[in-house]
This record gives C-alpha cells, structure tokens and sequence, in this order.
C-alpha cells in the first residue's frame, strides 16, 4: 500500500540505469521526467548517499495578502514636530497550511509573524538652541508564531503573542568648543515601558528560534560625540 504522504518510485534509464526518488502521492502520480531531470536526480541521489532523502518540494494552496498604510507629518512650530504611521494588513492562506510534523498539530491559516496592525511615532523637540529631545515609539499588534517542541513545550505549538509598544527617549545637549567643534552629550530611555518577551526557552533543548518582540527589555542609555 502507498502512504498518502510520500511516494517511492524508480525510473529505468536507458543502459540499464535506475534512479529513485519521492513525492507525496496522489490517485494521479503517473509522470514523467525529461532526461536532465533525471540526471539532476540521479546526481542528487549520489550527493545524499550517506543516508540523507532527496526531498522535493512542492506550493501551497496560495496565499491573500491585503492591507493599508496611513502616514502623517505635522509641523506644530519651527522647534516641534511628530511624524506616524498605522499599517493594516491581513495575511493569510488560501487553505489551512501543515506546518509541524506533528500530524496532531492543527494547520494554520494565517501566516506566522505577521501582525494585523503595526505602526511608529517619533517626536523631535528643540527646548533651547543647545539641548533637544526626540522620542521614538513602535507599536507591534498580536502575532502568531512557531513554538516548537523542546524544554519550553511538550508539542509544537502555534502561539498568540501579546502587543508591544517599544517606546524611547533622549535628551542631547550641545557643547561649543574653541568656536569649531561640536560636543553633543546625550542620554535616554530604550523601551521605557520594559514591553519585552517574558517566556523565552531554556536549557539544552530550547528552541532557538521562539524569539519575538523588541530585541532589547529597557535600557538606559549615554553617549558622546565630536564633529567639526
């Protein structure tokens, strides 16, 4: 009997030559190969003779990927201004997608680590002629995303992420120095708010890849910089 998942077959080449390979099955797997697909094959074949399959792969049902993206600039003064955006997009598969090897698993339909709404606001205030404030904001919607079975869970899992706002602020005072050079001394806030993935993996078995979210939890920040 042939699994519904993966058929095994030969093709007799001219000379007596036989090349295997294998892809998932159907009532209607009756095919052909031209002769350079069966020598890319054949090659391949030999390439994975330690014991590793020669897979192929084949597309999904197809995917629907809409959306919208608002954006705006407003000049409140010659020392104030703001500037945002708002996207709204819905990305999702035609037909349910397999994606764990799991046969438990459930098949997804919206694609992963693609959020419903996302969007950004920065901020740029000039106080006095030497000191100047900016702040920054990105605000992340719920996502889905791949947890993969390992010390962090006992079975893959599809996971609904929480939102982010990451939101920053700095302050930077200017220094004159002998009339021609520039010192800019500044310090600030990143991620005031502290909004940061509080359920990473641990251990040998972790899945590396279960990481989402800002890539930093707050910080505070200072620097200095010289410019002629």
């Amino acid at each position: 009997m042939f699994s519904n998942t993966v058929f095994t077959h030969y093709h007799l080449l001219s000379g007596g030559r036989l090349v295997a390979h294998s892809h998932p099955y159907t009532s209607s797997s009756h095919h052909t190969h031209t002769a350079n697909e069966l020598d890319l094959i054949a090659s391949l074949n030999l390439t994975a003779s330690a014991g590793n399959a020669v897979l192929e792969r084949y597309n999904g049902s197809g995917a629907r990927v809409m959306g919208m993206n608002l954006e705006a600039k407003a000049f409140f003064s010659n020392h104030f201004d703001m500037q945002g955006g708002i996207t709204l997009q819905s990305s999702r598969y035609k037909k349910p997608e397999q994606w764990s090897d799991n046969p438990a698993v459930l098949a997804e339909k919206k694609m992963f680590r693609t959020p419903d709404i996302y969007g950004y606001i920065t901020a740029n205030w000039e106080i006095t002629h030497r000191l100047t404030a900016t702040f920054n904001a990105t605000g992340t919607g719920p996502m889905t995303v791949q947890h993969m079975e390992g010390s962090g869970t006992d079975v893959d899992l599809a996971v609904r992420t929480q939102s982010f706002f990451d939101a920053s602020v700095k302050l930077t005072y200017n220094f004159k120095l002998f009339n021609r050079v520039n010192l800019d001394v500044s310090a600030g806030v990143s991620n005031i708010f502290n909004s940061y993935q509080n359920d990473f993996d641990s251990g040998i078995n972790r899945d590396s890849g279960y990481i989402y979210g800002p890539a930093l939890p707050r910080c505070i920040n200072a620097g200095v910089s010289i410019s002629l």
